[in-house]
């Protein structure tokens, strides 16, 4: 459901605060979901996705693809140091459908590949 009852309708910077901290917090909830993107996360708030890229980049330091990326990776990491469970299903249930960017993805944030990262965080 879109939440502008949510957000103020008085003034502008109040109201793009308030869209970038509905976007953060959207994020944390959802980070899981495949299907979250700039595009519907703009439809969300009411905001042109170009608009909101660049407030979000603005207020974040990250646009919003990398800090979905980024509280995916967080959580996979979690998951890979307390559980014992396949890499693929992790990444899966973490919101990556294609497996061959979930590997591109996690080098870049991690340095390491998800097997790598499991040995040595659990040595």
């Amino acid at each position: 459901t879109r939440q502008n009852e949510l957000l103020g309708k008085g003034d502008d910077k109040v109201y793009r605060n308030q869209a970038i901290t509905f976007v953060r917090e959207y994020i944390d909830r959802c980070y899981c979901d495949a299907n979250i993107c700039a595009s519907g996360l703009a439809d969300l708030v009411y905001l042109n996705v170009d608009y909101l890229g660049r407030i979000f980049k603005k207020a974040t330091g990250h646009n919003i693809t990398a800090a979905i990326q980024k509280k995916r990776i967080e959580h996979i990491c979690h998951l890979l140091t307390t559980t014992d469970r396949p890499i693929n299903e992790i990444a899966r249930e973490s919101g990556f459908s294609d497996m061959h960017f979930f590997y591109k993805v996690f080098k870049k944030h991690m340095g390491v590949l998800p097997g790598e990262y499991r040995e040595n965080t659990k040595k």
